[in-house]
């Protein structure tokens, strides 16, 4: 029995690509990986990325974000820790633009670690619980009574990596080009989103810390 009719298959693909299309972290920690260190460092942060979406998939497929979304403490927990973690991206990322420029008017590309740009990917969703319930929500509207679970959620895993390990990188590689054509571009573009990421992390965080 094929798990997955053609248009379940489409809709989800559908639903993937929209949601990488929507500006959020995700594509702010690609973009900075790829000042950073290029195509290569922004590509591990978007392996890194799509390994913590498959981790909490598996989480949701074993009941662990449905605890979260029962334990209102848990999850505002995990949601303040995540805000404050993109804050402090954010502010790594504003200061990483006050430093873009050396004396001679160049623009300077610090090198960056693929594990480290991996490591940035993966704690950007490990730390954010609306992604297992995000799959939570989503798994039941494409896989339903006597379905294979775990191999229809496999497959619908393997259609959003495949989104995501395409789209992050062709826009990495999109920026990285708009760069390199553009010097000042190259030195206001880290702020403007890390100021987005602080602003974004500050809101996670207070609304956390409210509940």
């Amino acid at each position: 029995m094929v798990p997955l009719s053609l248009n379940e298959s489409l809709a989800f693909l559908a639903l993937c690509v929209g949601l990488a299309v929507a500006p959020g972290a995700n594509l702010a920690v690609v973009l900075h990986s790829a000042s950073r260190g290029g195509v290569r460092s922004a590509t591990a942060a978007a392996a890194g990325l799509t390994a913590s979406k498959m981790v909490w998939a598996a989480a949701s497929l074993v009941g662990l974000a449905q605890v979260l979304n029962n334990s209102a403490e848990l999850y505002s927990a995990l949601r303040l820790v995540g805000g404050l973690y993109l804050v402090y991206l954010g502010a790594v990322m504003w200061r990483a633009g006050r430093t873009a420029s050396d004396g001679g008017g160049r623009v300077a590309r610090p090198p960056q670690r693929l594990g480290d740009a991996a490591r940035a990917g993966a704690l950007t969703d490990l730390l954010n619980p609306k992604v297992g319930a995000f799959y939570l929500a989503v798994f039941p509207q494409f896989i339903g009574p006597g379905d294979a679970v775990v191999l229809a959620a496999a497959l619908l895993l393997l259609l959003h990596a495949v989104v995501l390990m395409s789209y992050y990188p062709f826009v990495a590689w999109l920026s990285v080009r708009a760069r390199d054509l553009s010097v000042r571009g190259a030195q206001f573009a880290p702020r403007i989103v890390g100021a987005g990421l602080v602003v974004s992390g500050g809101a996670l965080a207070v609304d956390a810390a409210r509940r």
